[in-house]
């Protein structure tokens, strides 16, 4: 759900280590059910080469892609424009970000840095998940990229959280809302109910 994933043309590439729920069910147990062929890399190689995650998508035309933050961020910091010419992300239909909190500057980093070589900021989509939930349990609405709320972060420390622009301001991504028979609620200490999505 949330992909809309087309067999006749989606292929993923993903160098995520098959020990993670993301890279297990997300790359593995998902695209067997799908008929989605996918490309896999070995993880160490990303680590020492971000590049390759982004040339195995150029040259299979990778359409899905999954990373946590750290990797997005991984590519801004570490590759140059130099160091993506030649390369065509075009194909890139779903960029997805999750296991772990998502930063916007990460992917307006990234999105900045790869605009040169077709990459498209639309084709993000953060998501949130639990493994306890077998991988996903919310996504962002695909083909809209990535939306933010500027809040107040002391207010984060009380039921209500505040909006706030300017210095101080704490930008939250949107994950956006849960699956169709799923339920996500927000609770105190003592179970008590603060927000349902």
């Amino acid at each position: 759900h949330g992909l809309g994933k087309d067999s006749s043309v989606d292929k993923g590439t993903s160098w995520l280590p098959l020990f993670h729920d993301m890279g297990l069910i997300g790359f593995v147990i998902g695209p067997l059910f799908t008929e989605i062929p996918v490309v896999f890399l070995p993880t160490a190689s990303f680590v020492r080469s971000p590049r390759v995650w982004l040339d195995a998508i150029h040259r299979h035309r990778g359409t899905i892609t999954y990373a946590p933050n750290f990797a997005y961020a991984l590519v801004a910091k570490r590759l140059k424009d130099k160091d993506v010419q030649g390369l065509d992300l075009s194909c890139i239909r779903i960029a997805g970000c999750g296991a772990e909190p998502i930063q916007a500057k990460t992917l307006r980093d990234f999105a900045e840095r790869l605009r040169p070589v077709g990459f498209n900021p639309k084709a993000y989509i953060p998501s949130y998940g639990m493994a306890e939930a077998t991988l996903a349990i919310a996504f962002a609405p695909h083909g809209q990229g990535f939306a933010t709320d500027s809040i107040d972060p002391k207010s984060l420390q009380s039921s209500e959280t505040k909006p706030l622009t300017g210095e101080g301001a704490q930008e939250l991504v949107s994950c956006g809302k849960a699956f169709p028979g799923h339920e996500l609620r927000v609770v105190d200490e003592n179970g008590n109910r603060l927000c349902v999505r």
